[in-house]
């Protein structure tokens, strides 16, 4: 796999298409061209960061392309979020000394309306180094505030040549971009694209009628996905679409067996994956060679690169099939959090995530340690009765969590999304037979949709403020 340089994609493949939206589509000649211009144009503003609102435009895949070529290490922003919110990422980001003189805000768009260059003169002194700071990445801040993410060049190359080892790219193969290009999934396949000189088609928004036609007409072979845009493409009548792509990434929360089993009555080549902010995306998917797995929490194999130890509570590395926390290591991890001391290189990284690896290597994820119920003694994984309820009929999505309880410590609640007609108590008596008592959900509420962060993941951690008042007894 080539390096992330746009100036050598052009050499490379110059009439290749690199970039395609409903409006335009621009071969990597025409990339390198605006990557170009705007270095020229960055090179006229003050030294450090460049922060910038990461829009699925072309205009921030030029400026991500630039910032690569030159080696300037940039922060992009979530587009979802607030103002006060980014304000309050770049306060943190600066008052934790790990971008000194603060970064330097643009407007990708605006940066390119005013600048102009040639490849020849704005690349001509390009010198990054694999151990250069890339990006800082802000995490979706499942576990309280956003922690800031340093990643430097090397992971960013680790992460696109594991991907490629496991799913080789074609040619002419084209990457839908429907994931925020802030987050690590959707900055990964503008990384990966660039390195394997091939087509990234954008998506301004998720709408699954629009994301179909999308996927039709950009003549698109691979794709990534939260569980809950698969569901809305497959719920919309993307059977066809899909099934024409070589492969689809599913990953960010857990995939459910209902939805793995739609996917593949459909024809459609959906491919369980895990990954973290702080490892550059991806660590862990299914091969296309492999049979898809029923097992809602298998993720598959780790990559090319990676290593994954199952540890216990005191730290010490567990048999095949036991549960424990998981811990990896590999070149594609993060240099550290902004404001913490950074890693070593062969230190392993506690993920805070439960998992077992089998016999054959392949990682199942229960979910986050912190998730875990307490009931009366006993441990309760969400992901585990999740699991069990969502393959009852008329269950459509599902969300478990712990509610305080003054006997128990806490109990299970369900939040539950029905098909027209099914009746939440009666999916919970049909679960309870194959969930031991400790697991079987107390309390539910019926809702119309599960509460989702921005990155389309469940938002697991405002379940229990976002249910209040709606949740009753089971009715056993």
């Amino acid at each position: 796999m080539a390096a992330l340089s746009v100036a050598a994609a052009a050499r490379d493949r110059p009439d290749a298409i690199a970039v395609v939206t409903r409006d335009e589509t621009l071969r990597y000649a025409d990339l390198a061209e605006r990557a170009a211009g705007m270095a020229a144009a960055l090179a006229r503003l003050d030294p450090g960061p460049v922060a910038f609102v990461a829009t699925a435009r072309v205009s921030t895949v030029a400026l991500v392309a630039a910032l690569l070529e030159v080696g300037r290490p940039f922060v992009p922003l979530h587009p979802r979020w607030s103002e006060a919110e980014r304000t309050a990422a770049l306060a943190a980001l600066d008052a934790s000394g790990a971008i000194p003189d603060g970064a330097v805000v643009v407007d990708p768009a605006e940066l390119g309306r005013a600048s102009a260059g040639s490849v020849e003169t704005s690349f001509a002194s390009a010198r990054a180094r694999e151990t250069d700071l890339a990006v800082c990445l802000f995490t979706s801040g499942s576990a309280g505030a956003p922690k800031a993410v340093l990643l430097e060049r090397g992971a960013l190359v680790a992460s696109a040549r594991a991907h490629a080892a496991n799913l080789p790219f074609l040619p002419d193969d084209r990457w839908l971009a429907l994931m925020p290009l802030a987050h690590a999934g959707g900055l990964s396949i503008v990384t990966r694209a660039l390195a394997s000189r091939t087509a990234i088609v954008l998506g301004d928004r998720f709408d699954p009628e629009e994301a179909i036609e999308t996927v039709a007409q950009g003549r698109v072979t691979l794709a990534s996905f939260v569980p809950a845009m698969l569901a809305a493409m497959l719920d919309a009548g993307g059977e066809r679409a899909l099934a024409s792509l070589r492969a689809c990434l599913v990953g960010g929360a857990g995939f459910p067996a209902g939805l793995r089993e739609r996917a593949r009555r459909a024809g459609v080549r959906a491919l369980a994956t895990y990954g973290l902010t702080e490892t550059a995306s991806q660590i862990a998917t299914q091969r296309t060679t492999d049979p898809i797995a029923d097992d809602p929490a298998v993720v598959g194999p780790p990559l090319a690169g990676v290593e994954i130890e199952i540890r216990d509570a005191r730290g010490a590395r567990v048999q095949p099939g036991v549960t424990g926390r998981v811990f990896v290591r590999g070149p594609m991890l993060m240099r550290g959090y902004a404001g913490q001391p950074a890693r070593a290189r062969s230190d392993w990284l506690d993920t805070n995530d439960l998992g077992s690896l089998d016999e054959g290597g392949a990682l199942r994820i229960l979910g986050r340690a912190d998730d875990t119920i307490v009931t009366g003694g006993e441990n309760v994984h969400p992901t585990e009765v999740e699991a069990v309820i969502a393959r009852q009929q008329g269950a459509r999505a599902c969300a478990v969590f712990g509610v305080p309880d003054d006997v128990w410590g806490a109990v299970v609640a369900l939040v539950l999304v029905v098909e027209p007609g099914a009746d939440a108590h009666a999916i919970c008596r049909a679960a309870a037979s194959e969930l031991a008592t400790f697991k079987r959900p107390r309390l539910v509420a019926v809702v119309e949709a599960l509460p989702l962060s921005p990155n389309g993941k469940l938002d697991r951690r405002s379940l229990r403020a976002w249910s209040s008042g709606r949740l009753v007894a089971v009715d056993r």
